[in-house]
């Protein structure tokens, strides 16, 4: 391929996401970095007997990601893994300081196959979130919106309140540093419609005073307990959505395809983006299937809509610069496509004036 048709592509898949009949979603493959899963995605609570993967086991996955066309990858870890003596004592023998230490070096090792790194695991401190902000493109937060029976019945009442306000402090350190956020909430089965608009009026504060938050991804948590959504949860989410597009703050909102029941009613509510559409949702969710593209693609052109594969970062958060020098490697090339063609679109407008 030339020069000339590389930057072509580039430049369509960037105006491509920009078209009004164009619903997207960014290709993902999860990766597990620790033997348990992370805390917002196992039915039990998850507190010892964890392990690490040797950083390097994840060039080959990237690769073969990458050859299936994705270009995101998911990396997840159970809460704090380092909390065991164990964990401590591997990472000191592959060589690595400290936990924040691993997590770099293994998203940097996908981010050199060609994928951009996202980070979903549980608490980071202030200085860990800024040091790992560097090689990744986002950090992703889940907030329960639950009354947090579900957590409770995890873990105890009390860790359950403590768990909830981690995640809300997370959103506050991240956005008072300015590091890229993907925030999801989790809607309950036990969610009153009044916790979960508390929940999103938080978000929403949070994004209104420090415009970190690339997306939200409304997720259900039907998916954890029974393997697959329902017309219940699907209700459940449409009405959060309704909430956050009221709240007249500039969001993406996702809904990735496999937590709902009836996809064609969250087009028709608005959603123009199915966020992260993972290769292998078995990694998280073992009773459910992956989607089909082709049977995907099928809905949303009866509706006169068209399916789109966009980068992990969208459009106006790369024209604004807004990710890290490391991954500008990428991205700069972009951004320089988008300011080129908005210079040679503002020129026709008034020459045609």
């Amino acid at each position: 391929m030339n020069n000339k048709t590389a930057e072509n592509d580039q430049l369509s898949i960037l105006l491509s996401e920009k078209e009004p009949n164009t619903i997207t979603y960014s290709k993902s493959l999860f990766y597990l970095l620790t033997k348990n899963s992370p805390s917002d995605y196992s039915s039990k609570a998850q507190l010892k007997n964890d392990n690490i993967i040797v950083p390097y086991s994840i060039i080959k996955k990237s690769k073969q990601a990458k050859d299936l066309d994705v270009k995101e990858i998911i990396l997840l870890a159970s809460e704090r893994p380092d909390r065991n003596t164990s964990v401590r004592s591997t990472l000191d023998l592959w060589g690595l300081s400290s936990y924040i230490d691993y997590l770099y070096t293994t998203a940097e090792l996908s981010f050199l196959e060609g994928l951009t790194p996202v980070f979903e695991g549980g608490f980071l401190s202030p200085s860990e979130l800024k040091k790992i902000s560097e090689i990744l493109a986002f950090v992703k937060i889940l907030i329960p919106s639950t009354n947090l029976k579900y957590y409770e019945t995890k873990y105890n009442k009390e860790y359950a309140k403590k768990y909830y306000e981690v995640r809300l402090k997370m959103l506050e350190w991240t956005g008072k540093l300015n590091v890229p956020v993907i925030s999801g909430i989790i809607i309950g089965s036990d969610s009153s419609e009044n916790h979960t608009k508390q929940t999103i009026d938080k978000v929403c504060q949070y994004q209104q005073k420090y415009g970190n938050i690339h997306s939200i991804s409304i997720q259900s948590e039907s998916l954890l307990t029974t393997g697959k959504p329902s017309k219940k949860s699907d209700t459940l989410m449409l009405k959060a959505i309704k909430h956050i597009q009221n709240s007249g703050l500039n969001f993406t909102l996702s809904t990735p395809p496999i937590h709902t029941h009836n996809i064609e009613a969250f087009l028709d509510a608005g959603i123009k983006d199915l966020g992260s559409i993972p290769i292998n949702p078995e990694i998280l969710f073992p009773k459910t299937s992956k989607v089909n593209f082709e049977e995907l693609e099928g809905i949303l052109e009866r509706k006169g809509l068209k399916l789109h594969q966009r980068l992990p970062i969208k459009y106006d958060y790369i024209k604004e610069g807004l990710y890290s020098k490391k991954l500008g490697q990428v991205f700069d090339s972009y951004k320089y496509k988008i300011k080129k063609y908005e210079q040679e679109k503002i020129k026709d407008l008034k020459s045609n004036a």
